[in-house]
């Protein structure tokens, strides 16, 4: 037994004099790329990381966790960027958004409004995606007049909260969050079982290439670790803490796109939003994963195009 003890731990040793240099070239490559791949505007509350693509009718995206306005920025796989200008944003805690700039969603709402007078849009359709969902929530019913329309996808709401880790739970994320060389490890040499996990779901559609693509740049953004860990963490934090009341009325067109067996946010979140929403539309994906956005791309390109031709002909 000490043998194999031994054995195993030469091995382990092994692995990380061969592997370490590579994770250190590749994290300087993906922090200098996020670096040269974003904006910094200095709202009233602090700093708000941005990145615009695009161009034709702005698209407000307000990612979920683990990552940041790159992940955002993966819209333009779904949308046509010679008929939408995309503008991504990092959250509070996430890339170079620090925590201080928002600790609230409606914190975030007014600095995003600010970020828009900055870039002189008067109004754009909002996507929330997974934790994003409250901001954009919050957007809609605070800045009402510079939101053509809200997109919820596979998003947090007030009414769900049941499945999410309470606060016993946050040193053990904390600790799995630690490492990036950890997580490095994970994302380059667990990707395939990863996604065989989440693929059980939907095993055809996450084959098509394009769902590959989607969904490997969301793996992508998830690394370095450093740069989303405090802002998912104060995302879980602050979930435990608020008010599970519905915000007020959410007055401008709304479209909820949900799948059934989505295991991070339940469907139920959707079913819930679609009832207190006025003239909401929900659009459910049976058997859809929460990686609908890389599964049922064409989907949602279709729902999206048609939500914009409503808003641009009232």
């Amino acid at each position: 037994m000490n043998h194999l003890l031994k054995y195993a731990a030469v091995l382990a040793g092994v692995g990380v004099v061969t592997t370490y240099p590579r994770y250190e070239r590749e994290k300087k490559i993906a922090i200098d790329r996020l670096r040269a791949g974003s904006q910094i505007f200095q709202s009233p509350t602090g700093a708000l990381e941005y990145q615009v693509t695009g161009q034709g009718m702005p698209v407000l995206v307000i990612h979920g966790a683990g990552g940041g306005y790159d992940q955002g920025i993966l819209m333009a796989h779904i949308l046509d960027p010679a008929r939408y200008q995309i503008v991504a944003i990092s959250r509070p805690g996430y890339r170079r958004t620090p925590l201080s700039t928002g600790q609230t969603p409606e914190n975030l709402a007014d600095a995003i409004r600010a970020l828009l007078d900055h870039l002189g849009i008067e109004r754009a359709i909002v996507v929330g995606i997974s934790a994003g969902g409250l901001a954009s929530l919050q957007f809609a019913v605070r800045h009402a007049e510079r939101c053509a329309a809200l997109v919820m996808l596979s998003a947090v709401t007030p009414s769900v909260l049941t499945n999410l880790p309470g606060p016993h739970m946050l040193p053990a994320l904390r600790l799995l969050w630690s490492s990036d060389y950890a997580s490095w490890l994970i994302l380059n040499f667990g990707r395939d079982a990863l996604k065989s996990i989440l693929g059980t779901i939907e095993p055809e559609r996450m084959q098509n290439p394009a769902a590959v693509k989607l969904i490997d740049g969301l793996f992508d953004s998830m690394f370095p670790i450093r740069d989303w860990r405090d802002g998912t963490i104060h995302d879980f934090e602050e979930l435990d803490a608020m008010d599970r009341n519905f915000p007020a009325q959410v007055g401008v067109p709304t479209l909820i796109i949900h799948g059934t067996r989505d295991t991070a946010v339940l469907y139920g979140a959707a079913q819930a939003a679609a009832k207190l929403i006025p003239n909401a539309h929900l659009i459910t994906f049976e058997g859809g994963s929460h990686l609908v956005i890389g599964t049922h791309i064409p989907e949602i390109r279709a729902a999206i195009d048609a939500l914009v031709s409503e808003v641009t002909a009232m």
